[in-house]
């Protein structure tokens, strides 16, 4: 009799257009440097007219499909792929991305267990942009649930990254550290601003410019306050029944 299969502690969130030899290539690193692959599952928002992505996939992994219409925001994307995870732990994570790290997986699971009351922001070094973004940001479905979901539905293209970090900055701004950067932990962003990849149709046909990408952001900061104030308050009252 076969054992039940393992519950995943880690949904990877990956929507991806056009890009089969470079999600192939993510899932290949992933299943090469995870200590314990067998706790991931990866989660593929596919367009409908992409049919090449459809075969996105790799034994050794568990691998879910997830097919929608073509030109909706990265942000539906995220979010249609959150309800959908199982794992108490999610990433955010770009086809355009290569795990280097051995055991990653070990590395962020041990920055989380710091922090029983689950709000915590993990990521590691890109090879781009270092600390100053967090362009494969690690949370918590705890931390999600309070945010009413991984990011925005609005964002089309761009800046969940940046609005993550502005939301745990901020609450750092009160006393609550859990902006945690671990420049061991390498997940290199092979993004073709920094020379690592070709300028292909996916990067050319976001839906937002990056004026309008800001101005969107910037729209969003009462919608971050009110995020900061719920992750802060839910940082308190476990503090309290804890003691």
């Amino acid at each position: 009799m076969q054992n039940p299969p393992q519950e995943p502690w880690l949904s990877i969130l990956l929507p991806t257009r056009g890009r089969p030899a470079q999600a192939s290539r993510l899932l290949t690193s992933l299943l090469t440097t995870a200590s314990d692959p067998g706790g991931v599952e990866v989660l593929l928002y596919i367009d409908q007219d992409d049919p090449q992505s459809l075969g996105i996939g790799l034994p050794g992994l568990r691998v879910e499909r997830h097919c929608g219409p073509p030109g909706v925001g990265l942000g539906v994307m995220t979010n249609v792929l959150y309800q959908a995870a199982r794992a108490p732990y999610i990433l955010l994570c770009g086809d355009d991305h290569v795990f280097r790290s051995p055991g990653w997986d070990e590395a962020v699971r041990a920055e989380f267990a710091r922090f029983p009351d689950g709000v915590a922001l993990v990521y590691g070094d890109d090879l781009f942009q270092g600390e100053q973004i967090c362009t494969a940001p690690f949370l918590s479905r705890t931390a999600c649930e309070l945010m009413g979901g991984p990011c925005p539905a609005v964002y089309k293209s761009s800046y969940i990254d940046t609005h993550l970090l502005s939301v745990f900055a901020q609450l750092e701004h009160l006393g609550h550290e859990r902006r945690l950067y671990l420049p061991g932990m390498v997940i290199e962003h092979l993004h073709h601003l920094a020379g690592k990849a070709e300028l292909d149709d996916t990067y050319l046909n976001r839906p937002l410019s990056g004026e309008e990408s800001q101005d969107l952001f910037l729209a969003l900061e009462p919608m971050r306050a009110r995020q900061v104030k719920a992750l802060a308050r839910h940082i308190r009252n476990f503090s309290r029944r804890a003691a």
